[in-house]
């Protein structure tokens, strides 16, 4: 039995990878578990690849024209690895702040002591 998933030509797979392009990175992680031949396709797609780790990571792309796929990854590669290299201390310096209310001052501001 023929059936729309188990066509093996290669405009049922490009279809297939269009359809689940539009899904969210979860639902296309469902995809992927769901059944051996949508695994396949996912994991045989660059795009739904950079999907699932663009959603992973919590960035928003409309995938406009400007960039390839290659120079996507390479950017959310530098975009993580910025965030992974911030560095915010443990235990930061914090002054006592107090609220006061002063002439010079419409209402209320905070002043450090």
């Amino acid at each position: 039995m023929n059936t729309f998933l188990s066509l093996r030509d290669g405009n049922a797979g490009k279809l297939l990878v269009q359809i689940i392009s539009y899904l969210s990175f979860k639902d296309i992680t469902s995809c992927e578990v769901s059944c051996r031949h949508l695994n396949g396709v996912v994991k045989n797609s660059a795009l739904l690849r950079y999907l699932k780790k663009v959603g992973r990571t919590g960035v928003y792309d409309p995938l406009n024209a400007g960039f390839t796929l290659p120079e996507r990854l390479e950017r959310l590669r530098l975009w993580q690895k910025g965030w992974e290299d911030l560095d915010i201390p443990r235990h930061p310096r914090a002054s006592r702040s107090t609220w006061t209310s002063g002439p010079h001052s419409s209402g209320h501001c905070m002043t450090g002591t």
